[in-house]
């Protein structure tokens, strides 16, 4: 799930304890995740509006 999307940017420190689960969070840049999906696996990268790459990752799928 990638909650990139609305108006404004929000401060997530004010929830940061019903966030246990976070990998990656960003509260100063919005972006797209950009998902390529193979047969075997996929790759997934959020790439802010500016262009740069904040996170990426792939996985195998089973």
């Amino acid at each position: 799930m990638v909650g990139s999307g609305g108006k404004n940017l929000q401060d997530t420190d004010a929830n940061k304890d019903q966030e246990p689960c976070e990998e990656y969070l960003n509260e100063t840049s919005f972006g797209v995740l950009v998902l390529r999906l193979f047969s075997d696996h996929y790759e997934w990268a959020f790439v802010s509006e500016s262009g740069a790459v904040l996170d990426r990752g792939s996985a195998v799928m089973s």
